[in-house]
């Protein structure tokens, strides 16, 4: 699905799907020199139905980790990383490695990608997935400009008073609930709206 590697593609990282067992996702490597079979990974039963979110991580001790829609995917395993440096490696997608050839290519879709240079934390993983679930208001004021706080408290205000009124107005219709009620009672026991047979 996604690789990097040196750019003859001699040595690469990747996702790949179904290259050892059928319908299970793995880190796929060089001569399998990354790769194992994330322990107890359930198979691969959507994919072919719908867009699914593979997210492989590298830690600096170097465990291996697979999360499938933000959930772990098997089992994490160690393994001895290898270092990709900036000026000399390539992301390839679609392919499990250069030079490209028929037995390597990925038969789908890809949605979209991201690469980070630092293995992601779970928490960090989920909000990629659902990013408002995950970052609390705090930590976007942390980020914003003099400006931009002003005006966050300026909205924010606007807000909480159109909120106050809304509520007020609430209140009124159930203070005057009650009367309203006697009102259309009075209106129904009038002479006109009874009829006798």
């Amino acid at each position: 699905v996604m690789t990097v590697q040196t750019p003859n593609g001699v040595f690469f990282d990747s996702i790949v799907y179904a290259e050892k067992l059928n319908n299970i996702w793995m880190a796929g490597s060089n001569g399998f020199s990354r790769t194992e079979n994330f322990p107890l990974a359930p198979q691969e039963q959507k994919a072919d139905q719908e867009f699914v979110n593979i997210i492989l991580t590298y830690s600096k001790e170097g465990e291996i980790s697979g999360y499938r829609n933000g959930e772990p995917y098997g089992e994490s395993y160690q393994r001895r990383n290898f270092h990709f440096k900036p000026n000399d490696s390539v992301i390839s997608f679609g392919v499990r490695h250069l030079p490209a050839s028929p037995n390597r290519m990925l038969h789908g879709k890809i949605n979209s990608a991201s690469i980070f240079d630092r293995a992601l934390s779970s928490e960090e993983i989920k909000t990629l997935l659902d990013p408002v679930s995950y970052i609390s208001l705090q930590e976007i004021t942390k980020r914003l400009s003099t400006e931009e706080k002003e005006l966050l408290d300026k909205l924010s205000s606007q807000k909480n008073e159109i909120v106050r009124k809304i509520q007020e107005l609430e209140r009124q219709k159930t203070t005057n609930k009650p009367k309203l009620q006697d009102l259309a009672l009075a209106l129904f026991n009038m002479k006109e709206f009874i009829y006798l047979k």
